[in-house]
C-alpha cells in the first residue's frame, strides 16, 4: 500500500509526526484553471526528527528524473532484464509501483557495461491510460564490504561513509543512519538510502548505489 495524499499546491506539506524511513507520495493538483501547470507527483522519505525538542519529522525528497511513458503491455515483472540502454515500461501499472531494469549487453560488437536504473509510477498521463514512469535518481556504485547485515532500520553507523553489506539481493533498499560517536569531531547525523543493483563483476559481493535525495524539510 502507498501512503499517497492530494495537495493543491506545487510545494509539499508533510506531516509532523512521522516513522523514521516512512514513505509519503505527495501528487500536486493544480485547483485553478486561470493557472497553467501540469499535476505532478514528489516522493518523501522521513529520515529523523529535528524542531526545538526533536519530535518532528525531517523529511528528504527523492530525486526523480524525466517523466517517461509505458511502451510494453507485457505483464512484466520487476526486476527486469532487457537488452537496450534505454528502459522499456509497462504500459498498465498501480500508482506507486516501483523496480529495477537491469540493462544487459548481449552484443559483444557494442560497447558498454551493464547497469540497472530504478523506475516508479506516478500515475497515467492525462487523455490516455498509459503508465507514467519517472526515474529515481541514482549516485555511483559502491561494492559491499562488511560481512554483517543490518540490525535495525536504519542502521546507525558512526562514519560519514556508509559501510554495506557483501551479500544483497536485486532491488533491496537499505537506510543508513549516520551519527557522530567522537564528541571532539561532533557532526550532524544524516542518513542516506541505498538500493542493491546487483554484483560487480569477477566477485561475489554485493554492488550498491546511492539513491540521491534533496533538501532536508521539516513537516508542518
Amino acid at each position: 500500500m502507498v501512503n499517497t495524499v492530494v495537495q493543491a499546491s506545487r510545494t509539499a506539506r508533510l506531516p509532523k509526526v512521522a516513522e523514521l524511513g516512512e514513505h509519503l507520495f505527495v501528487r500536486h493538483v493544480n485547483p485553478n484553471p486561470l493557472t497553467a501547470w501540469e499535476p505532478f507527483v514528489t516522493i518523501w522519505v522521513c529520515t529523523g526528527h529535528g524542531g526545538l525538542v526533536g519530535n518532528i519529522a525531517e523529511w528528504q525528497q527523492f530525486q526523480l528524473g524525466e517523466t517517461q511513458p509505458g511502451e510494453t503491455g507485457d505483464a512484466a515483472t520487476f526486476p527486469m532484464v532487457q537488452h537496450s540502454p534505454t528502459a522499456k515500461l509497462p504500459k498498465t501499472a498501480a500508482f506507486g509501483t516501483s523496480g529495477f531494469v537491469e540493462h544487459v549487453n548481449h552484443n559483444p560488437i557494442t560497447a558498454w557495461e551493464r547497469f540497472v536504473t530504478a523506475w516508479v509510477c506516478t500515475g497515467t498521463f492525462s487523455l490516455s491510460p498509459t503508465a507514467q514512469w519517472q526515474q529515481v535518481m541514482m549516485g555511483e556504485a559502491q561494492a559491499g564490504e562488511l560481512d554483517e547485515r543490518p540490525t535495525a532500520v536504519p542502521w546507525i553507523q558512526h562514519a560519514r561513509t556508509a559501510k554495506l553489506p557483501k551479500e544483497g539481493i536485486l532491488g533491496e533498499t537499505l537506510g543508513i543512519k549516520h551519527v557522530s560517536a567522537e564528541p571532539l569531531d561532533e557532526w550532524e547525523p544524516f542518513v542516506t538510502a541505498w538500493a542493491c543493483t546487483g554484483y560487480f563483476p569477477l566477485s561475489p559481493y554485493a554492488q550498491w548505489q546511492q539513491v540521491l535525495l534533496g533538501d532536508v524539510q521539516l513537516g508542518e
